[in-house]
């Protein structure tokens, strides 16, 4: 298990160089274009409500909810079993902010559909989602939870559809998010290699 975590770590790092050099060479510009054109292309009131809504519940004020309501469990149930999530999503925090700040890569220059007053990338969205759902569908499977394969099935879904929203709500580039997913994938990798010794 642990030499197929380390190629998937290995392989995380270089797709994320490979994002990272198409950035600065300008070569992804077109790329972040396309995908936004077809993204937006679908563009109506009820998709722009759907998006608002999968954004929001990968905000920072969400999951600090979400976390708050995960520490109250573990302390009633006298279990850590979920300690990992608050750790990956303070990590994710963190993280992103600091990253934001050396880069300082500024958003999209479109018509934004929501606001937002920080940095591009990564994407703290893309990075939360992973960090923070991906760490609870990580456990969800080593606990062997019910119903784990119901939440094997919506959890990526929705992890893969909050960097979309970033993406169609005008806030960040598709390199953003991608960056956001590797850089998460990353951390998660190693939290649990970790873990597992």
């Amino acid at each position: 298990m642990k030499k197929e975590k380390l190629i998937t770590l290995i392989l995380l790092i270089i797709l994320l160089l490979i994002d990272i050099i198409l950035i600065l060479t300008g070569i992804m510009n077109n790329i972040d274009s396309i995908v936004y054109d077809f993204i937006f292309s679908f563009n109506n009131t009820t998709l722009t409500n759907i998006f608002k809504i999968i954004s929001l519940l990968a905000s920072t004020k969400m999951v600090i909810i979400y976390n708050i309501i995960i520490v109250i469990v573990m302390i009633i149930r006298k279990s850590n079993k979920l300690v990992l999530v608050p750790i990956a999503s303070s990590l994710s925090g963190f993280i992103t902010y600091i990253i934001k700040i050396i880069v300082a890569r500024e958003r999209p220059g479109i018509n934004p559909l929501v606001i937002e007053n920080t940095y591009s990338f990564p994407s703290g969205h893309s990075m939360i989602s992973i960090l923070f759902f991906g760490t609870l569908l990580y456990i969800i499977n080593r606990e062997n939870y019910k119903y784990k394969k119901v939440f094997n099935i919506i959890i990526p879904i929705y992890i893969l559809s909050v960097g979309i929203s970033r993406i169609y709500l005008g806030v960040h580039y598709f390199s953003d998010c991608i960056s956001g997913y590797l850089i998460a994938g990353i951390i998660l990798v190693l939290l649990t290699i970790r873990r597992e010794k």
